[in-house]
């Protein structure tokens, strides 16, 4: 069975790079006496999948998030980022890292694809990863991009994530860096000028990998979690959220329009708030709505201008008992 490690219960912001190595290595193993004593408590302990494929966005670390967020509050054993992408924005990458640092459960990573930049961050940041056959981790750039050409700053700050994510993993920070920067040479590793990638066994010998696994239940027998219910955690957990206050003395009616069709969300009385939630399952990202509200008993209605779906949409709106000056914003949940 792999040992990995339990989180603090206090969920801290600190920034990786000002984490104590020391004390996130001497938390290694302790974790799955906890889950040994879970199986004792409850038949089925829990885990939270989170599948990232194609390139890595925004939404991608608003899912994490959420995900983290659930297993927190349920008690879940784990947390598993199925990695089988290559690529994508590095800033939503690093929202990923820093959510999956500060997470009061085990983040496990397990990758079964060729994964590059973005995506290889992700894997180096988990608590823990596993490689299936024939995938890689590493090099900061796939074999198509031209990574060096960009500007000095933005390889600077790849090279330092990758190094903060291989330190907070008890790593040598050369590994990450060796992943950016090929001017790195580790002996028996790497040569200059390459970039560093790493096959499953090559992962395993360097501790950067815990294991390899086939496929999922693989990695979970190996952690002594074959019978862990898994839930898998996508775009329709962060939909769009209406928070209505209504500050009018009358009930008012909320809508939500889109393509010029009404949808009724409900009702709200005079002085108390509501808020609905929309699956993101029943709005496409890139889509515009608008939200309406009417006045019971009375011609009086509002409508917010267009505004356009992405994951984790929140609308928050006063309706004040003058109509015409209700006021709303806008923001994402991250």
């Amino acid at each position: 069975m792999i040992l990995l490690p339990r989180r603090p219960r206090a969920r801290s912001r600190v920034p990786i790079r000002q984490r104590s190595t020391a004390f996130r290595m001497c938390l290694i193993g302790t974790l799955f006496w906890a889950a040994a004593s879970t199986r004792a408590a409850a038949q089925n302990p829990s885990a939270y999948l989170v599948n990232i494929e194609g390139p890595i966005r925004l939404e991608t670390a608003r899912v994490v998030e959420r995900a983290l967020t659930v297993a927190e509050r349920a008690g879940s054993a784990v947390v598993i980022l199925h990695v089988a992408a290559a690529g994508g924005r590095v800033d939503a990458a690093r929202i990923i890292v820093q959510e999956a640092a500060t997470a009061q459960v085990p983040v496990i990573a397990l990758v079964t694809s060729q994964t590059w930049g973005a995506a290889a961050l992700i894997g180096l940041a988990a608590d823990s990863m596993f490689m299936a056959p024939g995938s890689a981790i590493g090099a900061a750039a796939s074999p198509s991009e031209s990574w060096l050409d960009m500007p000095p700053e933005a390889v600077a700050q790849m090279r330092q994530a990758f190094q903060d994510a291989a330190q907070q993993r008890g790593l040598d920070p050369q590994v990450g860096a060796a992943m950016v920067d090929p001017s790195i040479v580790i002996d028996g590793v790497v040569g200059s000028g390459e970039l560093l990638t790493l096959g499953p066994e090559a992962a395993v010998r360097l501790g950067v990998a815990a294991a390899q696994a086939g496929d999922l239940p693989d990695m979970l027998a190996q952690l002594g979690l074959e019978d862990t219910q898994v839930t898998t955690i996508d775009a329709d957990w962060i939909g769009t959220t209406v928070q209505v206050a209504n500050r009018n003395f009358r009930e008012i009616v909320v809508y939500l329009v889109r393509s010029g069709a009404r949808f009724r969300l409900g009702m709200v009385t005079s002085m108390q708030s509501a808020t609905f939630d929309v699956p993101g399952t029943r709005l496409v990202p890139g889509s515009v709505i608008r939200v309406a509200a009417e006045v019971v008993g009375s011609s009086e209605r509002a409508t917010t201008e267009d505004i356009r779906v992405e994951p984790g949409l929140v609308i928050e709106w006063v309706i004040e008992n003058e109509i015409i000056h209700s006021n709303y914003f806008v923001y994402i949940r991250y």
